[in-house]
C-alpha cells in the first residue's frame, strides 16, 4: 500500500510472520491487512525507537491518517504523500 515502507521499519518477528498471509494477484500494485481498528499490540522497542504505528482507514478513497493513540511519532512524509495519492 505503502510503496517502500518496509525499508523504514525494522524486520518483522516469528510471530508477525506467522500471522500474516501473502497471496499472489495479478495486479500492478497489491496488499490487504484487514483488522477491526488500529494496531493491536505496538511492540515497545517500536515506540521507544519513535517509529510510527497508526492505520489508513480505506474505502473508495483514503481517509486522514490516523496515528495510534499510544503512539507520539510524527507521520512519515512518504505516508502522507501515499494518502493524498489515494484521496
Amino acid at each position: 500500500m505503502i510503496p517502500g515502507r518496509a525499508t523504514t521499519l525494522r524486520p518483522a518477528t516469528r510471530k508477525e510472520l506467522s500471522a500474516t498471509a501473502v497471496i499472489a494477484l495479478p495486479l500492478h500494485e497489491a496488499s490487504v491487512k484487514t483488522s477491526a481498528g488500529g494496531p493491536s499490540e505496538d511492540e515497545p522497542a517500536d515506540i521507544a525507537a519513535g517509529t510510527w504505528g497508526g492505520h489508513i482507514p480505506l474505502r473508495l478513497r483514503a481517509d486522514a491518517v490516523v496515528t495510534d493513540a499510544t503512539n507520539d511519532a510524527e507521520v512519515p512524509t512518504h505516508v502522507v504523500e501515499r494518502v493524498a495519492h489515494l484521496s
